[in-house]
C-alpha cells in the first residue's frame, strides 16, 4: 500500500469510499423505505 499511497495519495479516502459503498449494497434490503429513497433523492419519494 505504500506504493499506492506515494503513486495515488487519496489512496485512503478512495478505499473509505468504497468501504461506504459495500456497505450500503450489503444492508440495502434491510434499510427503511425512506432512508433508501433519501438516498436514491427525491424520485424514489415519487415511485413508490
Amino acid at each position: 500500500w505504500a506504493l499506492t499511497r506515494r503513486v495515488y495519495p487519496d489512496t485512503d479516502r478512495a478505499d473509505a469510499f468504497l468501504r461506504g459503498v459495500s456497505w450500503f449494497a450489503q444492508h440495502w434490503e434491510e434499510m427503511p423505505r425512506v432512508e433508501r429513497a433519501l438516498l436514491m433523492g427525491t424520485m424514489a419519494c415519487a415511485e413508490e
